[in-house]
């Protein structure tokens, strides 16, 4: 039972206490919050009131990897932590979701203040708990209880508080407005839509339907809230539901009903207004509307118009409207009226369909024949315009709660690792002059010498090639300027280009790549052939074979540009 044996230590009388510090303490204040049972309504416990790898991954960058630079910066940048991170998860996850902010940011390696939900708070606490009996560092984790009214803007606005992760309702759009200038992670709950087209498997989009839209009595964000049906299917499609609907159990929760109370007495009074704004309206009821206390039994509602609240608004409760559609772009235009965008559906034997109508649906997430869901946990979960900012998922989260930190090593002068040499430039250097390519080769040639052939030879860039040519001509291989080197080298390009036009497709792309690379250097250097020819042998069965030689090798044709 909760607050017994081993969590004996977190319950004082009949209030659990809260978690700061590495030890349970009781409130200075003396004062409780009550946690009322949907079912019976009555107070079931009470919480205190009291207010407050990914690392190692960096990078390492060159300064000329950009164009215009010189290779004399090293930037070393690396991930830190962002300090303290607060956690706020919501009733209907109270463990799960309360983890997947707990784990990225210790991951990251930040600290925590856990905020958990007054309706989901002596779950939160038991779990806090294990961390504490497994030895978690005092100061590491915090757990802080109480209503959001009274210590939210507290912890929210709080100067040492440096991220905020909150997954809930509209209360988080007041929280982004006054937290200031730190990472938010917001996660604020949607009208997923679900469009089926005509050419669905019904049987699959009724027990979807079902599935997504009154497990945990439609308490969840990412149920389905509105089905947009093609006109001609949806007369079949309401009567699968309905036969659905009809088996669903419904009771209290220790019975393990499939519909139970909803969350609060004033959710059920929220719920139960967009209903009879529906029926005044004209809906068609499939089921006959009941309500006891906070548990409201299933209801589908047919024939729903744009003009009834339901229509828009998110009932977090086992309501579920249908709305009959005449042509994909009315669904998709419903869909993209909403403020919300956190997921959708789509239920077609069409992917290409099914790929077009995901693309212009305005939500973070699409599912394609099957309802809207959270995870697994790796996969990116978000969503766009009220329904929240950023992104999680493991990955992304940790990202969030780390920022990039840079160190720049500046060089007196530039500097550039010895490497192997492309197999394409080895391929042009060895038409040389059987005097030039030696020198070319040669592991003792200058290194500069050789980084400026193959950048000239690489990049077609002509701001690149103005850039290096008073360089060219103060380097010298033997008793030759390196600009007459790189003339021979430019009229091989020249004639591998003219010698592509007979190979295949794919290798001729590349070869016009070449031809653009000889024009530069054609009016740059003003080539003339007669110079060519002295220091240039072309062998045509020779290139052929270089060429294609280093293609079986691996070094495709494309990379010859």
């Amino acid at each position: 039972m909760a607050g017994n044996g081993v969590f004996g230590d977190i319950i004082e009388g009949e209030v659990y206490k809260y978690y700061a510090d590495g030890q349970w303490k009781t409130s200075s204040s003396s004062k409780s919050v009550p946690i009322i049972n949907p079912t019976t309504r009555k107070t079931q416990f009470k919480v205190q009131e009291e207010g407050v790898r990914i690392l190692g991954e960096g990078k390492f960058l060159v300064s000329d990897s950009f164009p215009g630079n010189d290779r004399t910066k090293y930037c070393l940048t690396s991930k830190i932590p962002l300090g303290l991170v607060l956690a706020i998860p919501p009733f209907n996850y109270p463990v799960n979701l309360a983890v997947s902010k707990i784990a990225p940011a210790l991951i990251a390696g930040n600290s925590l203040v856990l905020k958990p939900p007054t309706q989901g708070a002596v779950a939160a606490l038991h779990m806090v708990h294990c961390f504490h009996l497994a030895g978690f560092p005092k100061g590491l984790i915090s757990c802080v209880t109480g209503k959001g009214s009274e210590i939210g803007d507290f912890l929210t606005m709080h100067p040492g508080v440096n991220c905020i992760s909150f997954t809930g309702g509209d209360t988080g759009i007041a929280i982004s407005k006054k937290a200031g200038m730190i990472p938010l992670q917001m996660e604020l709950g949607g009208k997923d839509a679900c469009i089926v087209l005509e050419d669905a498997d019904l049987d699959l989009v009724a027990a979807n339907i079902v599935k997504g839209g009154f497990s945990y009595s439609g308490q969840r964000c990412t149920a389905v809230k509105v089905v947009l049906v093609m006109d001609s299917v949806a007369e079949t499609l309401v009567e699968k539901v309905k036969a659905k609907v009809a088996k669903l159990t419904v009771g209290p929760p220790e019975e393990d009903c499939d519909i139970t109370p909803v969350v609060t007495e004033s959710s059920a009074n929220f719920i139960e207004g967009l209903v009879k704004d529906a029926k005044e309206k004209g809906a068609t009821f499939c089921q006959e509307y009941k309500r006891e206390g906070n548990l409201i039994w299933p209801l589908l509602l047919d024939n729903v118009r744009p003009d009834m609240r339901i229509a828009w608004e998110e009932p977090f409760g086992p309501v579920l409207p249908v709305i009959r559609i005449n042509s994909v772009e009315e669904g998709i235009h419903h869909c993209n009226a909403s403020n919300f965008g956190l997921q959708g559906c789509v239920f077609t034997k069409d992917i290409n369909k099914a790929m077009l109508i995901s693309d212009a649906m305005e939500s973070g997430t699409v599912q394609i024949n099957s309802a809207p869901a959270r995870g697994p946990d790796h996969f990116p979960f978000q969503g766009i315009k009220d329904s929240g900012i950023g992104s999680q998922g493991i990955t992304n989260s940790i990202n969030m709660m780390t920022k990039t930190k840079s160190t720049v090593i500046n060089l007196p002068t530039p500097s550039y690792t010895m490497g192997s040499r492309p197999t394409h430039l080895g391929a042009i250097v060895g038409t040389l002059h059987p005097t030039v390519a030696p020198l070319l080769l040669d592991a003792n040639t200058s290194h500069d010498a050789w980084l400026l052939l193959e950048h000239t030879y690489v990049n077609s860039s002509r701001g690149h090639i103005l850039q290096i040519k008073d360089k060219l001509k103060n380097i010298t291989l033997g008793d030759k300027s390196i600009t007459d080197y790189v003339l021979s080298i430019k009229s091989c390009i020249d004639q591998l280009a003219q010698l592509g036009k007979n190979f295949q497709k794919a290798e001729s792309e590349s070869f016009d790549r070449l031809v653009g690379i000889a024009k530069i250097f054609l009016a740059e250097y003003g080539l003339k052939k007669d110079v060519i020819r002295a220091f240039f042998h072309l062998n045509e069965e020779e290139i052929r074979s270089r060429i294609r030689k280093s293609t079986m090798e691996g070094e495709p044709s494309s990379k010859l540009g």
